[in-house]
């Protein structure tokens, strides 16, 4: 077996296709993509094993039939992969989901492969490679009623398939483009999870005086725009505080004495909120008096307003904040845009009276769009005529346009990683022309 034998025992190249589903689920970093590659491959020389009588009659060219590739040595890459996409997901805490989704691979391979509750049985599959990446109910839906819609089509890919399942896989398509659409146009908190630095179990609280308490390491991020003045002033003063906080290491002496503050001087560390306004950490502002001496932004900047940003308000001078990185060039919070964690803009996008949330909600939708076309372009032809060569068209379509809708779902939140992804599937067209991703 040489290293195109095993290329095409996995399908290398559809391993774009799975990259995405972990990114879907709201995941960071290469580790848990890893192992969705990992399990994926698994789950192709598994199934090359599984079916390797059926394919010395009907796919004779594939790598077993052919004498490329014995069964054992199937067999024994389909374990290891298996073992390593486990391995990688328990070093990030995702063994709860790994382990199971595993174990639905090989019960499909194996045995309900050609039952009733194949289909199903594949979108469990895939639903929960997305649920490893994180808890996002939309994400895992469309992912999971796409690769249904696949899987029933696939069956004709053959001897030919049926346009009632045509159509079904069509339905499939429209869903899951609903769901895409749906959650690139709906506000919402970003939930936290084990990767989100906003999530609860990384906050402590610090108490104000009336009973309130702030988050000492950053708030969840919410999109959605505030109602009515006065929620613009607190959701502004609140964030206004957060960047404060981030500021204060920057610019010279920390705050550490104690001391309350004569009238008219700066705030120091522990000192007393008047007024309700408070910082967290225990910094207090007093009737929104500007900030002085090494805790001011540079060039002399001071917050304009009442004491945080708001309403057009931002810094002057066009401070850049790095190291946990705040508004570069100027860049201003209007219409109570919110700061994320202490973390920066998300992307390094301006958030300017939602236009910023605005483009990446178009980018969803429009990458939503791209899926319908490619996927249910297909598979119409597929109801017109199910012919054998058309089914493996339309499947074939469906495998890498899967790329498309994790883009989708994805650039609502990270447009960066969703660019990224949208990039990769004409690299995986190109790849499936020499080994089929099927």
């Amino acid at each position: 077996m040489n290293g195109r034998d095993l290329a095409e025992l996995v399908r290398a190249p559809a391993a774009l296709t799975v990259l995405g589903d972990t990114l879907a689920g709201g995941t960071r970093g290469p580790v848990l993509p890893l192992a969705s590659v990992c399990l994926y491959w698994a789950g192709m020389a598994l199934n090359d094993y599984a079916d390797r009588d059926l394919d010395a009659a009907e796919r004779p060219e594939r790598p077993i039939p052919s004498g490329r590739v014995r069964p054992w040595q199937a067999l024994g890459v389909a374990t290891g992969l298996t073992g390593a996409g486990v391995a990688l997901a328990t070093l990030h805490g995702r063994a709860r989901v790994a382990v199971p989704l595993a174990a639905v691979v090989w019960a499909y391979d194996l045995k309900l492969k050609n039952t009733p509750l194949g289909p199903a049985a594949m979108a469990t599959a895939r639903g929960l490679d997305v649920l490893m990446g994180g808890a996002r109910p939309e994400a895992v839906a469309a992912v999971a009623v796409h690769t249904l819609g696949i899987t029933l089509l696939s069956r004709g890919e053959v001897h030919g398939g049926r346009r009632p399942d045509a159509a079904a896989a069509l339905v499939t398509t429209a869903t899951a483009t609903a769901l895409a659409t749906l959650s690139a146009l709906h506000r919402r908190t970003v939930p936290p999870n084990d990767t989100n630095p906003t999530s609860p179990r990384h906050h402590t609280a610090t108490t104000l005086r009336g009973g309130a308490a702030l988050p000492t390491t950053g708030a969840p991020h919410v999109d959605t725009a505030p109602n009515g003045a006065g929620r613009r002033v607190t959701t502004a003063l609140t964030h206004g505080l957060d960047l404060l906080t981030a500021v204060a290491p920057h610019f010279g002496t920390a705050l550490t004495s104690r001391e309350t503050p004569p009238d008219g001087a700066a705030p120091r560390g522990g000192a007393a909120p008047r007024g309700g306004a408070a910082l967290r950490g225990g910094a207090a502002l007093r009737g929104g008096a500007a900030l002085r001496g090494d805790v001011a932004p540079r060039d002399g900047a001071a917050w304009r307003g009442d004491v945080a940003p708001h309403d057009g308000a931002g810094l002057r001078g066009g401070v850049a904040l790095r190291g946990g990185a705040g508004l570069r060039g100027g860049a201003v919070w209007r219409g109570g845009a919110v700061w994320r964690g202490g973390a920066g803009l998300r992307d390094g996008a301006a958030l300017d009276g939602g236009r910023g949330r605005n483009a990446r909600a178009v980018l969803a939708v429009g990458l939503a769009a791209r899926y319908a076309v490619l996927v249910g372009g297909a598979q119409i032809h597929v109801v017109r005529d199910p012919r054998a060569g058309r089914v493996r068209a339309a499947v074939g379509a469906g495998i890498l346009g899967l790329v498309p809708l994790q883009a989708a779902l994805v650039a609502r939140r990270r447009p960066g990683p969703a660019a990224a992804l949208a990039a990769v599937h004409p690299l995986a067209r190109a790849l499936a022309r020499k080994v089929s991703p099927t």
